[in-house]
């Protein structure tokens, strides 16, 4: 949810449909949850401040993932602050909003959500009412497809673990490589070696021998070996 990120994508990309990833829009709406309890937290008696320790984390876990006994402490804590049970229940009330079954039941839903956040007057979810004011097209698009952007964020994730494995990479072709091994599916046609390895410009001199170490047939046959070995032990 970055304006300049979808303008980018819009002019690039005008026959896509942006979708907002549900789940960095259940972050925001948790982030709002942990800054009105910590506002609850600041001016309650010591009491409600002794009901609510601890509680921080099961305000922002699904309900169906709590335990027995975390449910008890939940309940303890929502009884002695009747606001920060109306956060939770507000919170809950818009994740339920994602297992509806399609656009046109989900849109009145999420106006109806809006209305009773209104009525709350609940100061700290002002700033996530902007948010799906602005993005509220996008994050519906959702219902069209059911998409999120787990698999983007993962194989990011895989890119800069390869990354941190070899101590970054002076040889974009080399990096490429690397990658298209790692995330090649498994059984599927091996990533073809550079015939001639290319390096960015301005590399520093000292590499030279990097370059004679690609370009020897002898390494080649290794690295050709070594792919062979990987992709045996995937298939197992």
């Amino acid at each position: 949810m970055w304006e300049p990120y979808s303008h980018a994508i819009e002019k690039k990309l005008p026959h896509v449909k942006i979708v907002v990833d549900r789940f960095h829009v259940q972050k925001n709406l948790n982030d709002a949850l942990t800054k009105a309890r910590r506002e609850v937290q600041r001016q309650a008696p010591d009491e409600v401040r002794e009901a609510l320790k601890g509680c921080r984390w099961l305000l922002v876990r699904n309900r169906e993932d709590l335990t027995a006994e975390q449910r008890a402490q939940l309940e303890t804590a929502c009884a002695a602050c009747p606001e920060l049970k109306t956060c939770y229940d507000l919170k809950e009330e818009f994740r339920e909003l994602f297992a509806l079954p399609d656009r046109a039941t989900a849109e009145p839903a999420l106006q109806e959500w809006q209305r009773k956040v209104k009525e709350s007057g609940v100061k700290s979810f002002e700033p996530f009412l902007t948010t799906l004011n602005n993005w509220g097209q996008y994050i519906l698009n959702y219902f069209d497809e059911r998409l999120t952007s787990g698999f983007v964020e993962g194989m990011n994730n895989k890119i800069k673990l390869l990354k941190r494995i070899a101590f970054g990479f002076r040889n974009f072709d080399h990096f490429a490589l690397r990658v298209r091994i790692e995330c090649a599916p498994a059984g599927g046609a091996t990533p073809l070696i550079p015939e001639e390895p290319v390096f960015i410009s301005g590399q520093c001199p000292r590499d030279s021998h990097r370059t004679r170490r690609a370009a020897c047939p002898r390494h080649r046959m290794r690295f050709a070996r070594y792919q062979a070995h990987h992709r045996v032990g995937q298939r197992k």
